[in-house]
């Protein structure tokens, strides 16, 4: 192995560590900020996260009141990392850095990347379990939230659908197969704003008057469909046939 293989082998560990260690910091906040021992309701937290979320995308300054700090190797406090446990971690002594610490700074800059993209995840996942408890869906590992509406209208619908879902051709075979499973996973959806959207969006048919089982296929239709665009544009972006 040559001398940079070698380095960059250390520098990719060292990475590797920080993003640990950041991925930790996240978890321990999300505890108690937004976890099982906040005993704030579920909306109130949500809305907290829905502010954070905002003083991200802006840049506040103030966000660092409620953000966690992010890891470092100052050792401030006992039993945290420092320089000489990163390089005892890694095998190597400190003589092995370079006189800026590209090592420590690898762990950090990873600890820290690693730390907000897990924040992040935490705040939309509180908004999106607000959003289930608000409809009475179910958290499922094998369904997910979709916001059923045209883009141009002011009707945005709640509806829980299977995450595969989106594998598959919206044709009218696949249509009938996930209407009935739409419709026993939104026993409490308001099928007549439902029908409503379809009326002011769908094609040139009476929605009003068509059967509830014949509503959802069409909703699964759409999904499916729209979900499909976006897989098409993936494969497009990656020269894919």
């Amino acid at each position: 192995m040559s001398t940079d293989q070698q380095w960059d082998d250390l520098v990719s560990r060292a990475q590797s560590l920080g993003r640990d260690a950041g991925t930790k910091a996240a978890a321990w906040w999300q505890q108690d900020a937004i976890g099982r021992r906040n005993t704030a309701s579920t909306r109130d937290i949500a809305e907290h996260a829905s502010k954070l979320l905002m003083m991200y995308d802006d840049g506040d300054p103030s966000l660092e009141d409620y953000w966690p700090t992010h890891p470092n190797l100052s050792g401030e406090w006992a039993d945290e990392p420092t320089p000489a446990r990163l390089y005892a971690e890694l095998g190597v002594d400190a003589d092995a850095d370079t006189d800026d610490f590209e090592l420590c700074h690898a762990w950090e800059d990873a600890a820290s990347e690693a730390m907000d993209d897990a924040v992040i995840g935490y705040l939309k996942d509180a908004i999106k379990a607000a959003l289930y408890a608000a409809e009475g869906l179910r958290m499922s590992a094998d369904t997910e939230l979709e916001m059923f509406g045209h883009p141009s209208g002011t009707r945005i619908i709640p509806i829980e659908v299977p995450t595969d879902i989106r594998v598959f051709q919206p044709d009218d075979t696949n249509a009938e197969y996930f209407g009935p499973i739409l419709e026993s996973l939104n026993p409490k959806a308001d099928l007549e704003e439902i029908r409503a959207e379809l009326d002011e969006y769908g094609k040139d048919r009476d929605w009003t008057a068509e059967p509830k089982e014949t509503v959802w296929e069409y909703v699964a239709w759409i999904i499916s469909y729209d979900r499909m665009k976006y897989v098409d544009y993936f494969y497009a972006q990656r020269g894919d046939e």
